[in-house]
């Protein structure tokens, strides 16, 4: 009897569970647009995004009604947005800003009714609004663009600047340098924005700005200062930036203060960083870095039970935000401390529990950097646990993300020449106007400077197909796990000359180009090259970078020993950063008073059946002056060739039996002086004929 019921029971859910897993509804979709509108459609999750899709195109109902009905959708949340034609004409507000997918919660049968405010070719003109309306709508503008698209936020800001300063309302044209400053902070320009920020301070100082506005200035010249290491500049620009607050924005204040103290314990002033930042809880105010901050203190001093109580205090604040917003943000590394003092405790399940949650959080908000973290933290802990499968795959997303971010540099670098270049452009134009307007002696002068603006445009429309060529090879030399620092490097070169007008060199380093990419394609969906071809893209790559430098240095490779160079695989372009960072960092900064010519040998030196030595010797100025001289840019580099060269040997570790290393030798003459650098590679050697044999097994 019992056995009945159970099976009634399992029988009525499997009905009620099917009825509703196979449920599906219709969507009807009314649209009101604008008049003498013509083709309209609908884009969505339940089409793939698909624009232009003509079976979802709206049908005239009446006047300027559109209409849609989509049979049989399952039941769910489902996106969509109204575009006419494409995504050139997605639907906008009155001042022409883009508006976000809409949203249906799709339960039953269902009938929405969407009005169309304009479209991006079709919107209210700002050319007839009155100039106090037209100031606001360009702020806005120039803010909204900000996350979207630098080139229209500039453009507005600095109409928002000219139109401020012809109407005298000085807080609107302080904040059009503000938002100016943000553009150029995002592009890297930190000289720029400084700039523009302390202009800007100095109008909301002469305001007496107490409502925030001189504080927030205050504020984003310390992120800079902060950003580019200079700890002192940044703590004294965060103390005036809370002195500028009034009680009723205390919490800012807090915020300051533990962003002092934070900086004062990266200096190793742990009294000053406690002091800071008991200001900040005190006024609950910058609790997230107040909070890591002082669990950081504790974590210093082995308190763990008290830094794990800060961290998960931490956690709390974080998670009191929503997904995109900056507090949900902060999750990712606040789950990642506590994990780190759990495995400190020995604690795995915990460790693990933390770890995982930062690495949602950071996947959720799509941050790499985070995500590079939370990464690194879970293959240490499957690591330790001897689960080598998931450890691995952790390491390659480690290793896959910061090639992301790598790429994201670069291509920001790109933008970047771009942008100052249009700048440049449009202060000519500028210029043009101004002197246009100018009396009628002035014409020979105004004719001349039209024709070098048009001799820019040229040149300018040449870089423009240029980087876009650029970009294209960029993005397949990554798909053919190409290096994209030295391709990068390559084509800044031959742009190089070809904007100095050097045709000829430029073709000749353009030929020798084409020559290394043809040779790295060949090889480039294999981890493993053989030692002739990897030689021979190495001489290539050495004779660019010499005629590059117009023969700042010359070099000799040396085989010594090596009698099975054409049928011996070693791991590909691992050795190519180490001879760029000895031609970057050693030769070209020897003195070009004759006295030391630049030299760099290049050595292969078999140590063993299985094992290969490389040797990368250079008689440049030495690592010890290398430092000095970088010591003194603004802003530090990375070398990213090198750091992943490295990432590639430890994993390279984890899959051969026979180890690789390196070792980096600083060389000195008799005097002391130092007079070169000396990199030793121990690398695998494998049979190509036993590497085709293991693919075919694996196949």
């Amino acid at each position: 009897m019992h056995l009945l019921k159970c099976a009634i029971l399992s029988f009525l859910a499997f009905i009620f569970c099917s009825k509703h897993a196979l449920a599906q509804y219709s969507l009807r979709i009314i649209v009101e647009v604008p008049a003498n509108t013509n083709e309209v459609f609908v884009a969505g999750s339940f089409n793939n995004w698909n624009l232009g899709d003509n079976g979802y195109k709206l049908q005239r109902s009446s006047g300027n009604h559109r209409e849609l009905i989509i049979n049989n959708l399952k039941a769910g949340k489902y996106q969509f947005k109204i575009t006419r034609g494409d995504a050139a004409t997605i639907e906008c507000s009155l001042i022409g800003m883009n508006i976000r997918p809409r949203e249906i919660s799709l339960e039953k049968d269902t009938t929405i009714e969407i009005s169309v405010e304009a479209w991006p070719d079709n919107y209210f003109s700002m050319a007839g609004l009155p100039d106090s309306t037209l100031n606001d709508a360009m702020m806005s503008r120039a803010g909204y663009y900000l996350e979207i698209n630098l080139d229209s936020s500039y453009k507005y800001a600095l109409e928002l600047y000219s139109l401020s300063q012809k109407l005298h309302i000085p807080y609107k044209e302080a904040r059009a340098l503000d938002l100016q400053a943000a553009v150029f902070t995002r592009q890297g320009n930190m000289d720029k924005a400084l700039e523009l920020l302390f202009k800007s301070l100095d109008i909301k100082k002469n305001l007496k700005d107490s409502a925030g506005g001189t504080s927030f200035v205050y504020s984003s010249i310390a992120k800079i200062f902060e950003g580019l290491q200079e700890f002192s500049k940044a703590k004294e620009n965060y103390l005036n930036s809370s002195l500028w607050l009034n009680k009723a924005n205390e919490v800012y204040k807090g915020v300051a203060y533990a962003s002092i103290g934070k900086l004062f314990l990266a200096e190793g002033n742990t009294d000053s960083a406690l002091f800071f930042v008991r200001k900040a809880l005190a006024i609950n105010g910058g609790e997230f870095i107040a909070l890591t901050t002082m669990g950081d203190i504790e974590l210093a001093k082995n308190n763990f039970p008290e830094a794990l109580e800060n961290y998960r205090a931490a956690t709390m604040v974080s998670t009191k935000g929503t997904a995109g917003t900056v507090g949900y943000t902060n999750g990712a590394e606040s789950y990642e401390k506590v994990a780190g003092v759990f495995d400190l405790l020995h604690i795995k399940d915990s460790a693990f529990h933390f770890a995982r949650k930062a690495f949602v959080i950071a996947s959720k908000v799509n941050n790499p950097a985070d995500i590079v973290s939370a990464s690194k933290v879970l293959a240490r802990l499957f690591e330790k646990e001897k689960a080598f499968d998931s450890a691995f795959f952790y390491q390659q997303l480690v290793i896959e993300k910061k090639d992301l971010l790598f790429t994201e540099e670069k291509e920001k670098q790109v933008h970047n020449i771009y942008f100052n270049e249009t700048l440049r452009l449009q202060e000519l134009a500028a210029r043009e106007e101004k002197y246009r307007s100018q009396e009628k002696m002035y014409a020979l002068g105004a004719f001349a400077f039209l024709l070098i603006v048009i001799g820019i445009a040229y040149r300018a429309r040449m870089k423009n197909r240029f980087y876009k060529q650029l970009s294209q090879i960029e993005m397949r030399a990554l798909r053919a796990k190409m290096n994209p620092h030295f391709i990068f490097n390559c084509l800044a070169s031959i742009n190089r000359y070809i904007v100095k007008s050097d045709t000829k060199t430029a073709s000749a380093y353009l030929t020798k180009f084409s020559r290394l990419i043809r040779l790295i394609l060949d090889n480039s969906f294999n981890e493993l090259i053989s030692v002739d071809a990897e030689i021979q893209t190495l001489k290539l790559y050495l004779d660019m970078e010499s005629l590059r430098f117009e023969g700042a240095f010359e070099y000799e490779i040396v085989k010594a020993g090596l009698v099975r160079t054409d049928n011996t695989a070693i791991p590909a372009m691992i050795i190519q950063p180490y001879i760029e960072n000895a031609i970057w960092h050693g030769l070209l900064h020897l003195p070009a008073d004759g006295k030391r010519s630049g030299r760099l040998w290049l050595r292969f030196i078999p140590i063993n059946d299985d094992a290969i030595q490389v040797e990368i010797e250079d008689n440049g100025i030495g690592r010890q002056r290398a430092a000095e001289l970088r010591s003194k840019d603004a802003i530090k580099t990375k070398s990213w060739g090198m750091q992943i060269s490295k990432e590639r040997i430890q994993i390279i570790n984890t899959q051969q039996p026979i180890k690789s290393s390196v070792i980096i030798e600083d060389l000195y003459d008799d005097a002391g002086m130092g007079r070169g650098t000396k990199v030793t590679l121990q690398l695998p050697l494998i049979e190509m004929a036993a590497l085709k044999a293991n693919i075919k097994t694996h196949l």
